[in-house]
């Protein structure tokens, strides 16, 4: 009986600086736009790189070298421009449009991905519901 872990149960841990590499300078974040669907696990994969690499960007600074190390689950305070357009039943242009009218708070980009905080969306959601 072997004790081997199943390749699908392997994990690797990104860290954040190297998230931004993957993602804008070998081109990760256009694969993920132009694949999207294709394979569910992988989709979920890049997603969850975006939000390292923007998580990375915010929290260091000029000066810094390194961002802080996080507890985890902080993939689930951002949202994407899709997953904003399907919460709040908007498009994706509309939630992009937004964004640019300055209506909408983008905590930034990853590539040409926008990344919203779910408290910033809500309070926009709200808003537009008044």
């Amino acid at each position: 009986m072997s004790n081997a872990v199943p390749p699908e149960h392997l994990v690797t841990v990104v860290p954040g600086d190297v998230a931004v590499v993957l993602l804008v300078r070998a081109g990760l974040d256009e694969y993920r736009r132009a694949h999207r669907g294709e394979h569910r696990r992988t989709d979920e994969v890049l997603v969850a790189m975006t939000h390292a690499a923007l998580r990375w960007k915010e929290t260091t600074g000029p000066g810094q070298s390194r961002a802080p190390v996080s507890a985890g689950g902080a993939e689930l305070e951002w949202v994407t421009v899709s997953e904003a357009a399907a919460l709040t039943g908007k498009s994706p242009r509309s939630i992009r449009r937004a964004i640019t009218d300055g209506e909408l708070r983008s905590v930034g980009r990853a590539g040409k991905t926008y990344v919203i905080r779910r408290n910033d969306l809500a309070a926009y959601a709200q808003i537009g519901d008044g």
